[in-house]
């Protein structure tokens, strides 16, 4: 029988946040025997890559949800990776593979990206003999497990330009990038680039059919294992003394002390847990990326008939200026569950759009207002898709939608301004300034599901378990 939250006294462990990256975390650390704890504020496990009922039968998931590392190149590297280290299998944590090219487009120009990865490789040295060279050079590059200090440090597009003299092909390999977790304008780490590119385009999209079943096995595991997840448990205050933390305090008054705590929070969001740390005061952020996505739920025969590929990335402009903030509705991802090969035929299928634009504006309003906006947001990413896409998209007119907004993200993650990729202030690391307080998820660079998998086990691993050593 589960033990009620109030006679919780204390924990070797305690990870904040029920998402990808904390129970990641929480399930590596309670295979070895240690006191684990999770406390998650909402009634669901996945923070922003969740689900969530609607009346009938669907439950949506929310978040594109369609996930990367499908096909592994190495061991040590995505999903073998987690399989391996969280004592899972492929059947608890599907991927079902693509049935078609997905597609990037950057104006009128387009480039399809085929199913396996080293196809991939030769389509562009065919499509740019010129760049042929270069090309396959990035490309053995890209797929290293490894990268130099500094390598790993220089902003993206200076790496790519030392390989490529194609401005275009250049956008083109950036956008989809950026649009998956292009955390910061303007430009990323060739690093964060790296793991995105690969597990994109090297290893290959999948879809989990859906969100549900991978969080059910992970709650599963990590219960089997001893550890105890808690809902409904928001936390207020980290108390620290001497640069180390001592308890967590949650918003009943509850105090449970701690040996380590592990937030997947984000950085910003546990600075402003801390107390009396001024050196800790979160500090001005540039405007975070968020996005608003609509989610409609289709039969497969009309979501195939909506988009005829598995995913889209669009940029409206012939150049690619990756600023969402300062011009909202330029850049848009689109997936359709219809193009995957799922061993039964789905009752539904998802059909999902969405635009990135900056997160400011969305907090603190009215509920009329919010709604207002929400609905003129929605109109305009729908409107603006058909016009820009008419030969692409085909949405039914009379087609059921749910939207989500900047706000929806802050509601269900805490993250400033809703931003959906964390804040431009990491810490690769995991490490704070507190010798026993670590960052995983999107603020550690887990990016997507599958990074933040990753995440929570590489910071349990090298932080905790062998106590950084």
């Amino acid at each position: 029988m589960k033990r009620a939250l109030d006679t919780l006294e204390e924990a070797d462990d305690v990870i904040l946040g029920a998402g990808f990256s904390g129970l990641s975390a929480a399930l590596r650390l309670a295979q070895f025997g240690r006191k684990v704890v999770v406390l998650e504020k909402h009634t669901l496990p996945g923070g922003l890559n969740s689900y969530y009922y609607r009346p009938g039968k669907y439950v949506y998931d929310s978040g594109l949800h369609v996930l990367t590392n499908r096909c592994p190149v190495s061991r040590r590297w995505g999903m073998p990776f987690v399989y391996r280290q969280l004592g899972l299998s492929a059947e608890q944590l599907p991927l079902h593979a693509p049935t078609a090219p997905s597609l990037v487009r950057l104006g009128d120009c387009s480039l399809e990206t085929p199913v396996e990865g080293e196809a991939l490789l030769e389509k562009i040295a065919a499509d740019y003999p010129a760049q042929s060279d270069g090309w396959r050079a990035l490309w053995a590059l890209l797929r290293q497990d490894q990268l130099e200090p500094a390598l790993a440090a220089t902003p993206a597009r200076e790496v790519l330009e030392r390989y490529l003299g194609d401005a275009q092909l250049i956008d083109l390999l950036r956008l989809p990038v950026f649009l998956y977790g292009g955390y910061s304008a303007g430009d990323i780490s060739f690093l964060i680039f790296r793991n995105i590119f690969r597990s994109l385009f090297i290893e290959g999209v999948g879809h989990p059919g859906s969100i549900k079943p991978w969080l059910d096995s992970l709650v599963s595991a990590l219960k089997a294992a001893g550890g105890e997840v808690f809902y409904r448990a928001p936390v207020v205050a980290i108390e620290h003394q001497d640069g180390a933390v001592q308890a967590v305090r949650l918003e009943s008054g509850q105090r449970i002390r701690a040996g380590n705590v592990v937030s997947s929070i984000g950085w910003a969001e546990t600075r402003r847990l801390l107390e009396s740390a001024p050196d800790d005061a979160p500090t001005a952020q540039t405007a975070c990326i968020s996005a608003v996505e609509t989610t409609f739920c289709l039969s497969r025969e009309e979501a195939a008939q909506a988009c005829p590929h598995p995913m889209v990335f669009f940029h409206a402009d012939e150049r690619f200026d990756w600023d969402p903030a300062a011009h909202p509705f330029q850049s848009y991802s689109i997936s359709c569950a219809a193009h995957f090969d799922f061993p039964e035929e789905p009752e539904y299928c998802f059909f999902k759009i969405a635009a990135y634009l900056g997160g400011e504006g969305w907090l603190g309003l009215d509920e009329d207002t919010y709604s207002e906006k929400k609905e003129a947001a929605r109109a305009r990413l729908e409107a603006e898709l058909r016009e820009k896409l008419p030969g692409l998209l085909h949405i039914p007119d009379d087609a059921v939608n749910e939207t989500m907004t900047p706000r929806t993200v802050h509601r269900y993650t805490s993250h400033v301004d809703g931003a959906i990729y964390g804040g431009a202030d990491k810490s690769f690391s995991g490490e704070t300034r507190h010798r026993n307080l670590f960052l995983v998820g999107n603020d550690q660079g887990g990016i997507g599901v599958v990074g933040a998998l990753i995440s929570g086990i590489v910071v349990a691993n090298l932080k905790i378990l062998t106590g950084g050593r």
